[in-house]
Order: structure tokens, then sequence, then C-alpha cells
């Protein structure tokens, strides 16, 4: 049987991920040109087992079309990682800029350039998040992984073993799950609450959707969390187990 490892995560650097872009004429009081980029509490699971197996964010890319081959890899190979939901985010605004310290600005036409500047509403250090991660007893599970643009996200995991897993009638998951992938994997969605859609989603259809869910199979996983007792409710595929 795999093993079930519930993971807080904390945060020892910069996270941002691209989830919502708006016009910076509507985000702050100035003039200088560029998108305001503000990355969700909620981190999408691809880029957390990327990060499991030391691939970065950007190999996920290919001519800017996502690519996941590595995650059916991963998942045929006796790893998976749930999408990881905030305990408690603190954010941080970044201006990021490519001009260059001239007496002279020069700008070629926009058509063909990248904004000169970009502000960035980045999860800072500090931040914690927990999520899942099954997999096979004979695998070793990195300590720290990086995530995120730039691979900035430097994250610790804290991970504290299932003691028993049992399961119950469905009820809510305790942890959001990818719904594209545990409807691939043959668990029965009965009902789902949506917190992050990425922008993949045209591209991906509902792998792209993390939500929370009731569905069927629904298993209760008890653990100890600096010596208390602790439960969660998870639905897992059966092939995972």
């Amino acid at each position: 049987m795999k093993k079930i490892l519930i993971t807080d995560l904390e945060l020892h650097g910069l996270l941002v991920f691209s989830k919502h872009q708006t016009s910076i004429k509507k985000e702050l009081a100035i003039t200088s040109p560029g998108p305001v980029i503000r990355t969700s509490g909620y981190i999408h699971n691809y880029p957390l087992i990327y990060g499991l197996l030391g691939y970065s964010s950007e190999s996920m890319l290919s001519l800017g079309e996502p690519r996941y081959s590595v995650v059916g890899e991963a998942v045929n190979n006796g790893l998976y990682a749930y999408p990881a939901e905030p305990l408690r985010v603190r954010y941080a605004r970044l201006l990021l800029t490519t001009q260059p310290e001239t007496l002279v600005k020069y700008k070629i036409r926009a058509r063909y350039s990248h904004p000169l500047q970009v502000h960035y509403y980045a999860a800072a250090p500090g931040s914690t998040y927990r999520t899942v991660i099954i997999h096979s007893p004979g695998r070793i599970v990195p300590r720290y992984i990086r995530i995120g643009k730039k691979r900035w996200g430097l994250l610790k995991l804290r991970i504290f073993e299932a003691e028993s897993i049992e399961e119950v009638e469905p009820t809510y998951s305790s942890i959001p799950v990818n719904l594209g992938d545990l409807a691939g994997m043959g668990v029965e969605i009965l009902d789902k609450r949506t917190v992050l859609v990425t922008r993949n989603y045209p591209l991906i259809g509902d792998r792209a959707v993390v939500a929370y869910v009731k569905a069927e199979p629904t298993y209760r996983v008890t653990y100890t969390r600096h010596g208390k007792p602790r439960t969660i409710y998870l639905p897992i595929p059966i092939t995972l187990l």
C-alpha cells in the first residue's frame, strides 16, 4: 500500500503565479506602464508534482501550450500530490523593470516588446500551505522544493504520515482536489466548491479546476501532528492506493 503524507509547506522565498492580471491603471495610483499580476492563495498540484520531481514550472510549457506528460509519468511511478490550500498567506508587492539605467530611454515599438514594468503581488516568506502527497514506499520525498515563476518559491516540507485510512460516506474534502485528475482516475464527483481555475482552462479543461468536493469514494485519514491526533477527509482513487 502506498504512503499517504499530510504535508505542511512553509514558503522561504517569494512565490509568483500569474493567476490574476489586470491593467496598472485600475490597481495603483501611479502612471508607470505595465500590468499587475496577482498570485492566488491556492497552489495547483501540477507545479507541486514537478517540484517534487526536481523539474521547474517553466518546463511545463512548450511553444506556449501546457504539456503535462511528467504528471502522468509520476502517477504511473507511484507519486501524486493534491493541490495545496492556504493556511496563512502574506503578500508582498514587487516591481520588476527592464528599463536600462541610461540618461535617454529607448523604447522600441510596443507590438514587439515586453512591458517595461510589471507589478507583482507575490506570496511572501512565512506563508504556509497544506497538501497531501501519495507515493510508493520506496520513494524518497524531498524536504525542499522550488515552484512558481523563475523557481522563486522555495518550500520547506514538514511531513506527517497517515496512521489509518477508512472509507466513509461522501463528505466534503478537507484538502482541495484537481477535478480533472480525479474524474480521470474513476472518482465520482457528487458536488464541488471551486476555489481556483487557472488560465489554462481553455486548453486542459477540468484539470485546471481546483475545488473542495463531495465525492465517491471518500476516506477518513488519521495522523498525529505535534502530538495531537488529527483527521482529514479525502477522495482517493483506488488506483492511487
